[in-house]
């Protein structure tokens, strides 16, 4: 087309004659010319078009393709955390003879309008052969708001020469008053009638305990029958891993490790528990717990002490390994 024009408007200026026949012509020919040419244009029109569509998809395709890569390269990813996760807790459990396991749980922390609830799930662990231990799958736990409310008045009571510096301004009436208010309320319940909220309530209660040992050097005694703490105790699975993940969330500071197994199977008698906090740089929070043998030829502090020992080693380890 270029090409006739280029020719057409070159005889144009050449010959006058030659311009008025075609001038006549294309009047006669102008409406074929301009329907010719608006084909044309939409030709050229959808050919643009449709090379714009094929880029589009495939922009698209790639980034469909990129978005698939990412997700696989992610996944990969988190497979060989968890792969390096599980060979170092079995290195660290084999490295260490008074270690029976390491159990490694992702969690979560939040409010809602009954109280602070605190949700567990299990990724992975290692147990020594023909050890005795459970394992939660995953546990969703529920403290009372009323109840962690006056635990935390009691507490903040009773340490308020962090702010004074005068020891004689910790006040622990209200701690004191308390404990026995749970202890009595707890143990004048039926066995039958207890509750998640109970088991909760206990573990509250031990803390309460707690801070009359340390703050006051004394050891108020619980009343409860064997049968009272093996149901308490078994309503939730992990609630001392919650209890402690709780410690941390409401700031209640601990001078202590471990927990104590507190069931009643031969197997596992002694045996202490330690806590790790863990969060890595991609903000996931875990909590590793570690179960160590409480060896009962040793005295509670040397015992305390072995099992502080390994959770200091185990915390400046992990430290590096999920950096």
């Amino acid at each position: 087309m270029s090409i006739i024009l280029a020719v057409l408007s070159l005889a144009l200026t050449l010959d006058d004659s030659l311009k008025t026949k075609i001038t006549e012509a294309s009047s006669d020919y102008i409406i074929i010319i301009i329907v010719g040419f608006l084909i044309i244009l939409i030709m050229l029109l959808n050919h643009l078009n449709g090379k714009n569509d094929r880029i589009f998809a495939l922009k698209e395709d790639l980034k469909s393709d990129t978005k698939e890569l990412w997700k696989r390269y992610s996944d990969l990813d988190k497979f060989y955390k968890e792969q390096n996760s599980q060979k170092f807790m079995e290195s660290f459990v084999k490295n260490n003879s008074n270690l029976i396991s390491i159990q490694r749980y992702v969690y979560s922390t939040y409010i809602n309008g009954n109280g602070i609830i605190i949700n567990i799930q299990g990724k992975n662990s290692f147990i020594r052969e023909s050890a005795d231990l459970n394992t939660v799958a995953q546990g969703h736990y529920l403290f009372n708001t009323e109840d962690v409310q006056q635990l935390l008045k009691a507490y903040a009571l009773s340490q308020q020469s962090e702010h004074t510096k005068n020891l004689k301004d910790d006040d622990y009436n209200y701690v004191e008053n308390l404990f026995f208010q749970w202890t009595e309320e707890l143990y004048d319940k039926q066995i039958s009638e207890y509750t998640d909220e109970d088991a909760m309530k206990y573990q509250l209660l031990l803390i309460l305990k707690e801070l009359l040992e340390i703050g006051l050097s004394m050891s108020p005694p619980l009343p409860f029958s064997e049968e009272q703490l093996h149901q308490i105790n078994r309503r939730k699975s992990g609630i001392e891993i919650a209890t402690f993940l709780l410690r941390d969330y409401i700031e209640i500071q601990s001078k202590r490790v471990y927990f104590e197994y507190k069931g009643f199977s031969d197997s596992k008698r002694n045996r202490l528990y330690s806590n790790v906090q863990v969060i890595n740089p991609n903000g996931e929070k875990s909590v590793f717990v570690l179960a160590h043998h409480g060896d009962s030829n040793l005295d509670d502090p040397s015992r305390f002490q072995k099992v502080k020992n390994d959770t200091d080693k185990f915390i400046e380890l992990v430290k590096n390994e999920f950096k």
